[in-house]
């Protein structure tokens, strides 16, 4: 078995164009491959599915007037983003699945839930290039504003929140073309206050939430529903799920067993276990549900556009490093170390942060055309960790970036690769498109 360096560039933002360059010789760290991801403008495609049922008048209160945090914190990054909304009710032929553009004063809330000036029929889609001032900065209350006539979608919507075939059919429906773009990467947020109950139409008839939770093979498995975004994005790492609903408190009554609410609060009320949107958020990585009864969603809002942006700083590993047996597997005075379930060389990665200053307190050293940017060492436990088991990484090797790095920044992992013996050096230069996962 051969081995040789691997060299992998991760620019910091979004959407990656790599090139790869392989040369195979021995002895180990001479020979790199290189793959080089060149940066674009992070784009994405953002969707929430918003309950209408006749308890959600605080909820979407709460919603639309706490959205400025997640508007905020995507706006100040540059990102290329898009809303949509969907209500839970998959019933209604004339909601089900398709975009809001204004608000439902059909409600029986004590307070209205319309915003004043929403316009009576707006656009499906709000994209954030429609929002920005000559000055290229966005227009953040307009856009909250616009968002929140969508998010109003009354009370009126059918009693059995289907709020994960909403999604199915938002993302597969008339509207979706306006919407999904190959480039983007896709974000899914769910508001309820009960548990999805999307179920075949051919199934026994369900006349609860209740009767739903009596009858959990009655429902369509959660697994169609991460099967149809991975076809979307066939890269899991650009897809995130999560939302604000009911925490999941194990409760799975059998029938004729009362249905108990998993939180309460006296500004939003009960919500009762969301656990079928947390399965389908659990598949895509970190589980970004937070509690519903709660009297602000500011910080959870805030939160679930920091899970966008975290993506722009947490690289895979992408190929298969050297694993080793023993401490003589390593080279130099490393020693061999258990690392998740595998073993690796301590300290078998370099990560390297190409900027236009150096970094204080780092190794940093010229590079560049005209040696005009610095290439500065990382700190392992200062400035990255590494996580060893993650699920959205095909090696399982994820570099967590502890910091924030600038638009122009170049992030570089280094590392041995193994490389069969028998393999012969390509003649020509592969390309490929990356990502920087979750």
């Amino acid at each position: 078995m051969k081995r040789a360096g691997l060299t992998i560039c991760l620019v910091a933002a979004t959407m990656w164009v790599g090139c790869n360059e392989h040369h195979l010789t021995t002895p180990p760290i001479s020979a790199e491959q290189s793959d080089r991801f060149v940066r674009q403008r992070m784009a994405v495609d953002v969707l929430w599915v918003v309950d209408d049922s006749n308890s959600m008048c605080e909820e979407q209160e709460a919603l639309q007037r706490d959205f400025g945090s997640f508007v905020r914190a995507l706006s100040r990054t540059g990102l290329d983003f898009q809303l949509a909304v969907v209500t839970t009710d998959a019933i209604n032929p004339r909601r089900a699945g398709r975009f809001v553009r204004t608000h439902n004063t059909a409600s029986q809330c004590q307070n209205p839930l319309g915003i004043p000036d929403c316009p009576n029929d707006g656009p499906a889609v709000l994209r954030s290039v429609d929002y920005q001032r000559a000055d290229g900065s966005l227009d953040e209350a307009r856009l909250q504003r616009d968002f929140g006539c969508r998010a109003s979608v009354g009370t009126s919507g059918h009693g059995l929140e289907q709020g994960l075939d909403a999604m199915a059919l938002g993302l597969t429906g008339p509207d979706a073309a306006a919407f999904l773009r190959p480039d983007a990467m896709l974000a899914v947020f769910f508001l309820s206050d009960e548990n999805d109950c999307s179920h075949p139409e051919d199934t026994i008839r369900l006349s609860s939430s209740t009767a739903c939770e009596w009858s959990p093979q009655a429902l369509t498995p959660t697994a169609s529903y991460v099967e149809l975004l991975m076809d979307l994005k066939a890269d899991p790492t650009r897809i995130i799920v999560g939302g604000i609903v009911a925490p999941d408190n194990g409760q799975r009554p059998s029938p004729g067993t009362p249905l108990e609410p998993s939180c309460a609060s006296e500004h939003t009320g009960e919500g009762y276990s969301g656990h079928r949107y947390q399965d389908v958020a659990e598949a895509f990585g970190d589980n970004n549900i937070h509690n519903i009864c709660q009297r602000s969603y500011e910080r959870s809002l805030g939160l679930l556009a920091y899970k966008i942006l975290d993506a722009t700083r947490r690289p895979c590993v992408m190929a298969e490093p050297v694993r080793c047996q023993s401490d003589g597997d390593c080279h130099g005075e490393r020693a061999c170390v258990p690392m998740g379930q595998e073993r690796l060389c301590e300290g078998f990665v370099q990560v390297e942060l190409q900027r236009d200053a150096p970094l204080q307190g780092r190794q940093c050293q010229p590079t560049g055309p005209n040696l005009q940017r610095h290439a500065c060492v990382l700190e392992h436990g200062q400035d990255y960790a590494l996580e060893t088991q993650a699920d959205t990484c095909q090696t399982g090797l994820r570099v967590n970036l502890l910091h924030p790095v600038a638009q122009d920044d170049v992030v570089v992992l280094r590392y041995p690769r193994d490389v069969p013996t028998e393999r012969s050096a390509p003649s020509t230069t592969g390309q490929r498109n990356g990502t920087l996962t979750r």
